[in-house]
């Protein structure tokens, strides 16, 4: 689950049911670049988007033994 989708500032996801320990999560732009990355060490993570560019993004969320994917809009 991830919040607010569009995003301005900044978007907030929560650990998949399921997910134990940590894990990672990449966030890719349409064509498939990674703009964002970082390791999933709580139950929430909020990643800052003021300063990437309005449009649609897939966030990836993993553990080793379970993956998540998630469509993204970042709108300002």
């Amino acid at each position: 689950r991830c919040w607010p989708n569009p995003a301005d500032e900044r978007l907030v996801f929560e650990r998949p049911a399921g997910f134990e320990g940590t894990g990672a999560f990449l966030l890719r732009d349409a064509a498939g670049r990674a703009v964002y990355n970082g390791s999933i060490t709580s139950r929430m993570i909020a990643v800052p988007t003021a300063s990437l560019a309005s449009g649609t993004y897939v966030l990836e969320v993993g553990n080793g033994e379970l993956r998540r994917t998630a469509l993204v809009t970042i709108a300002h």
